[in-house]
């Protein structure tokens, strides 16, 4: 008797396995950039992967072009369960994870590869951050490197009074390395409000990478860019946890194994279109400003104790000490 109700248990746990793996699990994604864009294709191209991987079970919905609203939005959306995953800049994440503004301090960063080895090295404390918050970091990518635009070149200390520049409604840390590094002039505007503000003249300069400057058509409104960058703008996608937590675990380990590799491809289109994003500008009139190298100094100088500034506002010591460990050892590797 026995033999025959193991029998049965067998079956119907083979009927509760095949079920679940019958199962769908559809995964809306948003992401600000546009169809055609690089955002677009990466989300596109593992969609596609996800449905090929898990024969169709895993179904990613993807909404493009802020077709689900701004950043902050799609952050509240996925809190409320309305959407599971999204690619964010640094304006999305920070609304998560406040300690990821950590890599975005005002010239941290020298050139990608110290920011590649520096994104690997603390993967793992990044991870945790997340998963404390009820989200899974599927991985980094990014936007780029900001640089300074106007419609007056910047070269001296006094131009820094003579600008209105433009930054992040709620982001303090720019805010106030702005302040630091001499502008007198610091406009708060939406994302959404910088190409009219251009045009009525609320602000004359601007601060963003590259290939969104020409995205957002906002290079048609100055003549000259700075021939060095102030922040670094990280970008990752995020999906919450609970959502991710309901594929099976083989179906996890894709997600992650497949968006990882899906990743690096997108940084490397997104730093290929910022070569293309820079002849670009360069061949619609824009003129690259090189400060003097007492003047770049004195900015660096006035900047740097930023970092210091918002330990345990934005970022805990322990989180600074490890980023900061892991540049100064890669830089002292590649002397």
């Amino acid at each position: 008797m026995w033999k025959i109700a193991v029998s049965i248990l067998t079956i119907l746990l083979i009927f509760v396995a095949q079920g679940a793996f019958a199962q769908e699990y559809v995964l809306k994604f948003g992401t600000l950039g546009p169809e055609g864009s690089s955002w677009a294709i990466m989300a596109y191209k593992f969609r596609d992967v996800a449905r090929e991987r898990t024969h169709g079970k895993v179904n990613i919905k993807v909404y493009p072009g802020g077709s689900l609203g701004d950043e902050p939005e799609m952050v509240q959306k996925m809190r409320l369960g309305q959407l599971q995953s999204a690619g964010l800049t640094a304006m999305g994440i920070s609304k998560i994870a406040p300690e990821t503004m950590v890599i975005s301090l005002p010239f941290l960063f020298n050139n990608y590869d110290e920011i590649d080895y520096v994104l690997e090295k603390t993967k793992k404390q990044f991870s945790k951050i997340f998963e404390e918050k009820g989200f899974v970091l599927l991985g980094w990518t990014e936007v780029g490197f900001c640089y300074i635009f106007s419609q007056v070149p910047l070269k001296t200390a006094e131009d820094l009074r003579t600008l209105k520049i433009w930054t992040f409604r709620g982001d303090m840390i720019s805010y106030e390395a702005l302040k630091a590094m001499g502008f007198t002039n610091i406009i708060t505007l939406s994302f959404l409000d910088v190409l009219a503000s251009l045009e009525a003249g609320i602000i004359n300069s601007f601060y963003v990478p590259l290939y969104p400057c020409i995205g957002y058509q906002w290079f048609t409104a100055v003549k000259y860019m700075t021939d060095f960058h102030v922040f670094y703008t990280p970008a990752a996608i995020i999906v919450e946890k609970k959502a991710f937590e309901k594929l099976p675990v083989e179906y996890q380990k894709m997600t992650l194994n497949e968006m990882g590799i899906i990743l690096k491809e997108l940084t490397k289109m997104v730093r290929q279109d910022e070569l293309a994003s820079l002849r670009a500008l360069e061949a619609h009139g824009i003129n690259r400003v090189q400060p003097s190298p007492d003047f770049l100094s004195s900015l660096k100088e006035r900047a740097l104790p930023i970092h210091e500034e918002f330990i345990g506002k934005n970022y805990p010591r322990w989180l600074f000490n490890d980023v900061m460990k892991a540049l100064a050892d890669y830089r002292s590797q590649n002397q």
